[in-house]
């Protein structure tokens, strides 16, 4: 034999991971549902209240309804955001 066997090493057990404390663990999980739970409550709360609204504020329902197309559309240029600076023009 001319060249030199060599034998592959004995293959090693994975680093072990880390695991958070029991309570850490769902932290993000109750971030997400307090979050969702808000832009929920803050989106279809003033749904069934529009009509006492329209009526205190002496406008029309539809008048009052635009509060919630304008929440939408901030909603919207939150999300879209992101896109606005990977859309603009550098220099």
């Amino acid at each position: 034999m001319t060249q030199a066997e060599t034998t592959p090493a004995p293959p090693t057990a994975p680093a072990p991971v880390p695991v958070p404390a029991a309570g850490h663990r769902w932290s993000p999980v109750l971030a997400v549902a307090l979050a969702t739970f808000t832009v929920v409550s803050s989106e279809m709360m003033p749904v069934g209240l529009l009509t006492p609204m329209s009526d205190s504020l002496g406008v029309s329902a539809g008048t009052t309804g635009l509060t919630l197309t304008i929440t939408g559309l901030m909603v919207l240029a939150t999300i879209d955001s992101p896109s606005w600076t990977v859309a603009a023009p550098v220099g």
